[in-house]
C-alpha cells in the first residue's frame, strides 16, 4: 500500500530514527512567530534555508567585503564566499555529530545577512550613530524578522533565529547544538580565510606563519580547516557541547592574535578601514538630514529616522556604498552646463 505520510513526515521520521539525542528535530521546532501550515515536501528548517537563499540580503553578500586588505587587484573572499565556506564546514561537523544538517545550514547561511559593507569598518561607522554598538548578528535577526519582504520578514523558525543571533562569541550561547556548530565553524572559516587571503595578496609570506603551527598542521590555511573540523568532531562526540580540544582551541586563540597583529592592525589595513568607515558614516549623516531621499522602503515606518537610515546604509554592498558616496559627495565628471 502507498505510504499515507507526506514527504515531510517521512523525513521527520528519519530524523527521529537517525539523529543524535542532542540533535534538534524538525518536528519539535518551537515554531514561527506567524503560524503557517506545514510544507508537504520540506521540513520547517528546509523551508528556512530556501527563504534565506532567495532573499535580497543574501544576494547582496556577493559584493560585501569579508575582510579589508590594502592591496588592490587581488580576488578576496567576499562575505558570500565566507558564508558558503562556513556553511560547508558546519554541515560537515553536523553530519559527523549526527545533528540536524538542515537547521545547521539555515543558521550558517543566515548568520551574516546583517553584515555591512567594508567588513569591520562598517560596524565601527554605524556604531557611532546607534544607542548600542552595531553588531551584525543583531542586524541579521532584524533583517529576517523585519526588513526582508517589504517589512514582513521571512518568518523563520525560532531555532534558526536563535542561532543567527548567537553565532558570534560576544553573544549568549546558542540554544541548540546546531547553533554551537555554526558558532565554531564561523570562527574557523574567518581565521583561516583571512590568513589565506593575506598569503594570496602577499601581505604575509609562508615563512611568516607561526613555526609550531606549520610543523603540526602544514603551511596551507585552507588545509587547517580539515584539521580543526576533525578535532571538533572528536572532541564533541558524545558530549553535551560542541568544542575543540584544549590544544586546538589554544592554537586557534593564538591564530586570532596573530591575525589581529599581522593583518588587521597593519597600517595599510587601518587606512583602508578608515576610508570605509568614513564612507558609511558620511552616508548616515547625509540621510539623517535628508530622510525624504531614502528609498521608499526605509522612508516611513514606526522606527526613528536614524534607525531607518542605519538599516538602509547597513544593507548597502561595498559597490553600492562607493557609488552612492561618489554621487552625493564628489564632483560630477560631467559638470552641469550653466
Amino acid at each position: 500500500m502507498p505510504d499515507p505520510r507526506s514527504s515531510r513526515e517521512r523525513t521527520e521520521e528519519l530524523e527521529r530514527a537517525s539523529l543524535s539525542a542532542w540533535a534538534t528535530l524538525s518536528a519539535e521546532s518551537k515554531g514561527r512567530e506567524q503560524p503557517e501550515e506545514p510544507d508537504p515536501l520540506r521540513t520547517a528548517f528546509q523551508v528556512d534555508v530556501d527563504r534565506i537563499v532567495a532573499c535580497a540580503a543574501f544576494e547582496r553578500l556577493t559584493d560585501k567585503t569579508h575582510t579589508l586588505l590594502a592591496p588592490r587587484g587581488e580576488r578576496y573572499r567576499s562575505r558570500l564566499d565566507h558564508t558558503l565556506r562556513g556553511a560547508r564546514i558546519a554541515r560537515t561537523m553536523a553530519r559527523a555529530l549526527r545533528l540536524n544538517e538542515d537547521l545547521t545550514e539555515a543558521i550558517a547561511l543566515g548568520r551574516d545577512l546583517g553584515a555591512t559593507a567594508f567588513a569591520r569598518a562598517g560596524e565601527d561607522a554605524l556604531s557611532l550613530f546607534a544607542d548600542e554598538p552595531f553588531r551584525h548578528n543583531h542586524q541579521s535577526v532584524r533583517v529576517v524578522d523585519v526588513l526582508e519582504s517589504d517589512g514582513a520578514g521571512l518568518n523563520l523558525t525560532w531555532e534558526v533565529r536563535d542561532g543567527i543571533g548567537a553565532h558570534t562569541l560576544d553573544a549568549p550561547s546558542p540554544a541548540t547544538r546546531e547553533g554551537e556548530v555554526v558558532r565554531l565553524s564561523d570562527r574557523i572559516a574567518h581565521l583561516t580565510g583571512e590568513l589565506a587571503d593575506a598569503l594570496s595578496a602577499g601581505v604575509l609570506l609562508p615563512d611568516d606563519l607561526p613555526d609550531d603551527i606549520v610543523v603540526g598542521w602544514g603551511a596551507d590555511p585552507d588545509a587547517w580547516v580539515r584539521t580543526l573540523t576533525a578535532d571538533a568532531v572528536k572532541a564533541s562526540t558524545d558530549t553535551p557541547e560542541v568544542r575543540l580540544s584544549h590544544v586546538a582551541w589554544s592554537t586557534l586563540e593564538r591564530l586570532d592574535v596573530f591575525v589581529t597583529e599581522r593583518i588587521a592592525e597593519r597600517h595599510g589595513a587601518q587606512a583602508e578601514r578608515a576610508r570605509g568607515s568614513h564612507c558609511l558614516s558620511s552616508l548616515v549623516v547625509f540621510y539623517v538630514d535628508n530622510v525624504r531621499r531614502l528609498p521608499a522602503a526605509h522612508r516611513g515606518g514606526p522606527d526613528p529616522a536614524v534607525v531607518r537610515v542605519i538599516d538602509f546604509v547597513a544593507s548597502l554592498s561595498d559597490v553600492q556604498a562607493r557609488r552612492l558616496f561618489e554621487r552625493l559627495f564628489l564632483p560630477s565628471r560631467q559638470p552641469h552646463r550653466s
